[in-house]
């Protein structure tokens, strides 16, 4: 029907038309690769900033858990400081058995001393914050509403932590050792 030129040449250009065909399928195919490894390589980074987030929150967490832990470690030193202050105090300065007569009316008179000086400086202070109270509340008329609100909140403050310290402290260290010794062992 084509003879011999008509068959070179249809098949020549069926020859072309399927190289174009493989070529154009070959390009998609290429970029369809492309295309992939591209979400591949987009997977891999989002995994990557997953991975880097998480160690972030792993070393936040760390340091959290260690200054936890460092915290916990002052309070038990606080703890072991107070409690060795609680009972390393002696009963008395005074043994009658060491000293003279002279030494040991000092010692007798240190006693005294030292037995006067919690509850008088516990009176002391909170009669000296009940002065200042008054004080504020005589010069509440001069103040403005501000520093009034100021000067009573501190005021308040300082009633709270002195009587607080007072009388843990007053009361704490004239409990029993042996009291002591069972509740930190």
């Amino acid at each position: 029907m084509f003879g011999l030129l008509g068959s070179i040449l249809t098949g020549g250009a069926t020859g072309l038309l399927g190289s174009i065909v493989s070529g154009v399928f070959g390009f998609m195919n290429k970029k369809l690769d492309i295309q992939k490894l591209k979400l591949q390589f987009d997977q891999a980074v989002s995994l990557k900033q997953l991975d880097m987030q998480i160690g972030q929150m792993e070393w936040a967490n760390k340091i959290k858990v260690q200054e936890i832990v460092s915290d916990a470690e002052v309070q038990v030193e606080d703890s072991k400081t107070l409690r060795e202050s609680l009972w390393k105090e002696p009963d008395r300065y005074s043994d009658p058995s060491k000293m003279g007569s002279v030494g040991e009316a000092i010692m007798e008179m240190l006693d005294f001393f030292r037995g006067l000086i919690r509850p008088a400086l516990t009176v002391y202070l909170c009669a000296l914050t009940t002065v200042i109270y008054y004080k504020v509340h005589a010069a509440g008329g001069n103040l403005s509403l501000q520093q009034a609100y100021e000067m009573y909140a501190m005021v308040i403050e300082t009633i709270l932590y002195l009587t607080t310290t007072c009388v843990l402290w007053w009361f704490g260290s004239r409990m029993n050792n042996k009291v002591l010794k069972s509740v930190f062992n």
